[in-house]
């Protein structure tokens, strides 16, 4: 058996220090959370679908446009 912290021991991943902060929410993020940048900021997944919903509601054209899709609207 391996002492605490001794060579070959699992580290408790609830034990980490978060690697970076939320720059919408301030939630913590850890090395395995996708890092997703708005003008530099970092934002975490939950900001991003957030923010994703809000130009569909707002621009659907720029969604569309960013997906490489056409859109119009009737007249």
């Amino acid at each position: 058996m391996l002492p605490a912290g001794g060579v070959g021991a699992v580290r408790d991943p609830q034990d980490a220090s978060p690697a970076w902060y939320c720059s919408k929410c301030g939630a913590e993020q850890y090395e395995t959370d996708p890092i997703i940048l708005e003008d530099g900021r970092r934002m975490c997944a939950n900001c991003f679908q957030d923010r994703v919903k809000e130009l569909l509601r707002v621009s659907p054209a720029i969604v569309a446009d960013c997906l490489g899709m056409r859109y119009e609207e009737a007249i």
